[in-house]
């Protein structure tokens, strides 16, 4: 799964998508716009209890969100 597809597609967060954005807003918009933009996708992100890795480029390695930040793992619904 790609961040595009849980931001713009994914049934299983569809009403939850509606609930943020209820005008059409592109998926770049949600990851690259304003301040208010950011805070609302990671808001979003933290509400769909996905699992959320980041990729570090320098050693080809998945991090996940925790350990990365800290604080308690989400619940897995899906990595992006």
């Amino acid at each position: 799964m790609t961040a595009e597809h849980l931001l713009q597609t994914c049934s299983l967060y569809k009403v939850l998508r509606k609930r943020f954005w209820s005008q059409p807003t592109s998926w770049q918009n949600k990851l690259f716009g304003c301040l208010d933009d950011l805070r609302r996708t990671a808001i979003f992100a933290r509400e769909t209890q996905a699992t959320i890795l980041m990729i570090d480029n320098n050693n080809n390695k998945a991090l996940s969100w925790d350990k990365c930040y800290g604080g308690r793992p989400p619940k897995e619904h899906h990595v992006v």
